[in-house]
């Protein structure tokens, strides 16, 4: 723990942004848990404890800076694990060789389960009143001892196979990876439909802000409110209605017309929309094939979201005013910086 303290103490004085963080919990403090865990044996309080440490150092929050968490831990860190014993539990087996290792209570051997998942403590009491007694125990020259075990259990043991030698305890009999054990804990959701819309080769920064917007928990008046804050919520940029992340980014005057300024500089077709999940969805829809011509208009995307947001945080704070024109340019040339090819569009006013 002292070590995690050091490195995100260290880097809280970089100015890192919002991916920047993810990116550097997700490639230097996850593999050095990992590390550990596969070396010695965390004590679930510990990775709590370590997963909270991530946590704030991803949203900036400290004893000093209290910030809010945009997103549970298990939405940021989806897909949301099971829990590792059960985990263990289910996937992996035992091959049974002389049993002198394996527990006959106390270990899942039967196909990942426990003895007394199949049978009540009354026919298991006739077997053994010792719950630390091995299964090498009721075994005899390589073969189940009939004579120790109960009648009614004979054709239960006789269907797991006595292989000799040491016992094996293995992983889904292939060789156990973190990679095998998170496929197997995970929770298998439904792909969302803007995946290959928010990731793609635009500014990592531009992808993160863009998932936010998208699952709703970009930090908007509207937003706060719902957490108990008493506050106004006016959108500061059009300064009409509440500042909620479909108005913000999609219903405002001056975000339709950021948006409407790229339409006339890349040449596409734009219809009202009246939710930004809606937007995304026409956008996804028609921007799905892989080509250069798409990469772009997806980096335009995410890069309008960023830089709605970013103008937003602008006039809020700073009192910075930009044009939608002038703002619809920052976000193309930027993107035109990043993708370094030149695409064939009319540029007109530029």
């Amino acid at each position: 723990m002292d070590k995690v303290n050091s490195i995100t103490t260290r880097w809280n004085g970089l100015h890192i942004s919002l991916a920047g963080r993810v990116e550097l919990c997700r490639a230097v403090i996850t593999p050095l848990l990992h590390y550990w865990t596969s070396v010695y044996s965390l004590p679930a309080a510990v990775i709590n404890i370590i997963e909270k440490r991530m946590r704030n150092f991803i949203w900036g929050h400290d004893d000093i800076n209290l910030k809010m968490h945009g997103l549970n831990w298990k939405k940021l860190a989806a897909p949301k694990e099971e829990g590792v014993r059960e985990v263990i539990r289910s996937n992996s087996r035992f091959k049974i060789g002389n049993g002198n290792t394996i527990k006959l209570f106390l270990d899942p051997w039967c196909d990942g389960n426990f003895l007394s998942d199949f049978y009540s403590y009354r026919v298991l009491h006739r077997l053994s009143r010792d719950k630390k007694k091995n299964i090498g125990d009721f075994i005899d020259e390589g073969q189940w001892n009939v004579d120790l075990i109960p009648v009614e259990l004979h054709q239960f043991f006789f269907q797991y196979n006595i292989q000799g030698g040491a016992d094996k305890f293995y992983w889904h009999e292939t060789h156990f990876t973190f990679k095998s054990a998170w496929h197997a804990c995970r929770i298998k959701i439904q792909e969302v439909f803007w995946f290959n819309l928010c990731w793609n080769d635009g500014r990592p920064r531009w992808s993160a802000y863009a998932v936010l917007v998208l699952q709703n928990a970009v930090i908007t008046n509207t937003y706060l409110q719902q957490k108990g804050f008493s506050l106004a919520s006016k959108c500061v940029l059009c300064c009409k209605s509440i500042e909620s992340g479909d108005h913000l980014f999609c219903c405002c005057d001056f975000s339709w017309k950021v948006w409407m300024s790229l339409v006339d500089i890349c040449h596409w077709i734009l219809q009202p929309f009246d939710s930004i999940q809606a937007l995304a969805l026409d956008y996804a829809l028609k921007f799905k094939v892989n080509s250069t011509r798409t990469k772009f208009y997806r980096m335009i995307f995410t890069a309008t979201l960023y830089y709605l947001w970013k103008e937003r945080n602008a006039r809020l704070h700073n009192d910075f005013y930009t044009s939608p024109n002038d703002l619809a340019k920052c976000v193309f040339w930027d993107t035109m910086d990043i993708l370094g090819v030149c695409l064939q569009y009319v540029v007109s006013g530029f």
